[in-house]
């Protein structure tokens, strides 16, 4: 032993790749130093080993690192056999199996009965074995009969509190492994504060290749984890390269993450190169290659998701979206995402998408009568606070029909009732029992700056305080995409959209630069104060910016734009089905198509625009069945086109 270290060797661990070396790493363990493997030499294992034990069982322990020096270790062979026992699930703790012979004290398995396995228990560590008769350390979690499956199965590694996995290799040998749930087969599982994994190579793994898994955290006042996992390469995954749950401030740096989730749905929760799951706060993701997993960083949306970091990462070959943000029931508070100077390409898309599932009816009562607008007291369920519920979508009985969402005032326990446009209403209803239905919030403060999004579609349909700036949309010439879509997305039809900034974007190819439908939508989104701004678009082969949005408060600004869409029939610079949006300062240059702008709706206005067009196109069209709009002081290469009524068009020139 050297300075608190030592060697495995030293133990019985032989590194031949064929021997057990399981008891022997767990007896260099035991003694609470840390240990180092030998270079070159590989490891099998088939027991969990655990570093910091005592904390693990409850004891006051010390951080233990291991030491790699470029060995490895491989996870063994999954060996399985059948059963028959009945069991009844908090009460069974001996099975008889068909065949013991491949399992061995200090090995854990876990059970399977048809389609339904134990992820209450987990892996069941083996306390005796008798001939065929096992006894385990728990009970099952589930209850079962007939023909039952048990797999041998554990965490290969896991870390607790201070830990550090430095220059490790770890085979994950998936080819040999059958039933590899997430649950139950992650190779290195991060469960204490301040653990570092670094400088690894994990590959092969049957499920997640590590997971943080602070259950413990998962509060409204949670502890800071500090983890960090930096400058590993993690590829070949059957799972998640990395999964979060219940992290607090956890930092990815510097890793290469590739062809992940290889397994989909068959290891379950299937999210990404790195996944979130719940209570994810403060979560860094800086600088890291991540490709060909279902998404670069995946389902950052439920409940106290807060504070997230993604910058500066290569996002490639994602194949359901480089970000995948699916809100599930309520209340899911999605606060707080930077997405910046990240380089994202040949995508399937980039889909930031949050939907509104109801989760139940809460009863309120008080003074909810017409000029009152808000309820004196609401059943909450547990974990769920005022301050989290800004945005969140509601409907019932005694206020207005349609959906309306909860305010920003917040005071004590009132609640205030407002519009899709975060407006107070006039809420009318008995003094007690007004029913209330719960859905997804919205995120809110999401910021999309300074990346280069190549090849790859962004959807998006609801946010509140949404920012999207000086990136680039660039779509190859021959993907008929939009570039930014809005509202409606999939099988969304709730959307809503309050304070959205878009400013100095280019965008390059692609149907549509911008779109506020999108085009063929199941219903278009409601906005609120919406800026599109100083932005440059080239190439459309439909339209730079399509708006067929319901202003529901607030305004919609088209201003200070380049619009140099491709030539074609049926192209358009600007489409507007927006009632009472401003079209400013904007320049329209192209040499064939329809029109430069389109007025679909009413009370519009369209001032200080430039616009040459060729001799074959509208400069400036108001559609029929339209009225007062207002279109005054462009500089039209073409005479504008009114076929609508009540409108002013002088003077233009």
């Amino acid at each position: 032993m050297i300075c608190g270290v030592v060697c495995a060797d030293e133990y019985g661990a032989v590194g031949d790749g064929v021997t057990d070396d399981s008891n022997a790493l767990l007896a260099a363990l035991a003694t609470g130093n840390s240990m180092a493997l030998s270079t070159g030499k590989t490891y099998l294992v088939s027991k969990s080993l655990i570093l910091n034990q005592a904390y693990y069982t409850g004891q006051p322990g010390k951080p233990q690192h291991l030491y790699g020096h470029g060995a490895t270790l491989k996870r063994a062979a999954q060996f399985s056999t059948t059963f028959t026992t009945t069991i009844t699930a908090g009460v069974t703790k001996q099975i008889t199996v068909a065949d013991a012979s491949g399992f061995e004290v200090g090995q854990s398995i876990c059970i399977l009965n048809g389609s339904t396995y134990d992820n209450v228990t987990g892996n069941n560590v083996i306390t005796e074995i008798s001939g065929n008769l096992i006894t385990f350390a728990s009970t099952f979690g589930i209850s079962a009969s007939g023909t039952t499956s048990a797999y041998l199965s554990f965490y290969l590694l896991q870390l607790f509190d201070g830990c550090t996995v430095r220059d490790l290799e770890i085979d994950g040998n998936a080819s040999n492994y059958t039933f590899n749930r997430w649950e139950v087969t992650i190779d290195i599982y991060s469960r204490g504060y301040n653990n570092v994994v670094q400088t690894c190579f994990i590959h092969d793994s049957p499920g997640d290749a590590i997971q943080e898994g602070q259950t413990e955290l998962a509060s409204s006042n949670p502890v800071d984890s500090g983890n960090r996992y930096i400058h590993n390469k993690i590829c070949n995954i059957n799972g998640n390269g990395i999964h979060f749950s219940g992290s607090i401030s956890p930092l990815v740096e510097g890793n290469h993450i590739e062809n992940t989730n290889l397994q989909g749905a068959v290891v379950g929760h299937s999210g990404g190169n790195i996944c979130f799951s719940a209570f994810i706060r403060d979560a860094r993701i800086i600088n890291n290659y991540l490709g060909a997993g279902v998404s670069g960083v995946g389902l950052f949306q439920t409940a106290n998701s807060i504070g997230t970091l993604i910058r500066g990462n290569i996002i490639r070959n994602s194949t359901t979206s480089a970000f995948l943000a699916l809100g599930g029931s309520a209340p899911n508070a999605v606060f707080g995402v930077m997405i910046k100077e990240n380089f994202i390409y040949d995508c399937s898309n980039m889909n930031l998408t949050w939907t509104n599932s109801p989760l139940s009816l809460y009863s309120g009562s008080g003074n909810t009568t017409s000029g009152s607008h808000y309820i004196s007291s609401f059943s909450m369920p547990a974990g769920l606070s005022l301050t989290t519920l800004i945005g969140l979508s509601i409907s019932g009985s005694g206020i207005p029909a349609g959906s309306i969402t909860i305010g920003a005032n917040l005071a004590g326990t009132q609640i205030t009732i407002g519009d899709r446009g975060f407006r107070p209403v006039n809420a009318t209803a008995t003094a007690s029992g007004v029913s209330l239905t719960l859905a997804g919030t919205y995120p809110t403060n999401i910021m999309i700056d300074g990346n280069y999004i190549f090849n790859t579609p962004c959807q998006i349909n609801s946010a509140y305080n949404l920012n999207i700036t000086n990136n680039i949309f660039d779509l190859h010439v021959s993907n008929a995409a939009n570039a930014l879509a809005f509202g409606g997305i999939g099988s969304s039809t709730d959307t809503s959209l309050s304070n959205v900034v878009i400013a100095g974007n280019q965008f390059t190819n692609g149907s549509v630069g911008i779109n506020f439908g999108p085009l063929g939508a199941i219903n278009p989104p409601y906005v609120n104060n919406i800026a599109i701004r100083s932005n440059l678009f080239y190439n459309q082969t439909s339209r730079c910016v399509y708006m067929d949005a319901i202003i529901n408060g607030g305004v919609v600004d088209v201003i200070d734009n380049i619009l140099n869409p491709a030539v074609g029939s049926g192209i358009y610079a600007m489409s507007l089905s927006t009632a009472n949006a401003r079209v400013q300062d904007n320049h329209v240059s192209m040499t064939g198509g329809t029109a430069g702008i389109a007025l679909f709706d009413s009370a519009m206005f369209v001032e200080g625009n430039k616009i040459d067009v060729g001799t074959s196109t509208y400069s400036i069209i108001i559609e029929s069945g339209t009225s007062n709009n207002v279109v005054v002081n462009n500089k039209l290469s073409m005479a504008l086109t009114n076929n609508g009524s009540g409108s002013t068009t002088t003077p233009n020139y």
